[in-house]
């Protein structure tokens, strides 16, 4: 069983935002997802709406923000999520389809 300070479940643009925020305040973080990084980003051509991009591909974005995440020290765990539960000390149990 591996052990987190933070899991975030989703890698899209809100997920990593969060990954990357929790590894920066030095936290232990895995980020969970069953698909690629990048989330809907990756099904999008254009975004033009991003800070400091005036115009960026879709997975290109994703892919920045990826990288962010990884220079930072998140774990990115492929897999889906089966369960959740808490024990009687408040720990979070994570069970994914590659447990």
């Amino acid at each position: 069983m591996r052990k987190y300070d933070v899991v975030v479940i989703g890698a899209g643009p809100g997920g990593m935002t969060a990954a990357l925020y929790a590894a920066r305040a030095n936290l232990n973080v895995a980020m969970l997802d069953r698909g690629i990084y990048g989330g809907q980003m990756n099904n999008t051509d254009d975004i033009e709406n991003y800070p400091g991009f005036t115009t960026i591909k879709g997975p290109e974005l994703g892919e920045k923000m990826y990288q962010g995440t990884v220079k930072a020290g998140v774990n990115f765990v492929y897999g889906d999520v089966q369960n959740v539960t808490v024990d009687d000390q408040q720990m979070k149990h994570i069970q994914t389809d590659s447990d």
